[in-house]
């Protein structure tokens, strides 16, 4: 008899703790759909002495991710106002997530004539 007392007595603080895990869900489902932001990442081909695509527009939060390919040449990407910076290298990403809107030039060290530019829009 004791046992099914003890069991009974539980029951509604176990019912309590799933009602409460599942409010808890809910709002943080609630939340997160709320906020809008979800991150979406770009790619910029690194590719002979040229960027691809050299302009490009994404919203706040995303990623923009720098592919180097094969070229036998080093590169960085470097932005003009000092934001990010890259390693030199000849393979590889180079990646920088955005989170302020704004326009954001780059070069490649290296290679002056190679430029690029980020329009940040507000999310």
């Amino acid at each position: 008899m004791p046992r099914f007392t003890t069991s009974l007595a539980a029951r509604p603080l176990r019912l309590t703790a799933r009602i409460g895990i599942a409010v808890a869900a809910v709002a943080l489902t609630a939340g997160l759909a709320g906020c809008g932001q979800s991150s979406t990442e770009h790619v910029v081909t690194i590719d002979g002495l040229k960027f691809a695509p050299a302009e490009l527009e994404i919203a706040a939060g995303d990623t923009v991710v720098w592919n180097m390919e094969s070229t036998g040449m080093a590169h960085d990407v470097v932005s003009d106002d000092e934001l990010f910076a890259s390693d030199l290298m000849t393979e590889g990403e180079f990646r920088y997530t955005f989170t302020d809107p704004g326009e954001f030039g780059y070069h490649c060290t290296p290679h002056p004539q190679m430029t690029g530019n980020i329009t940040v829009t507000a999310p």
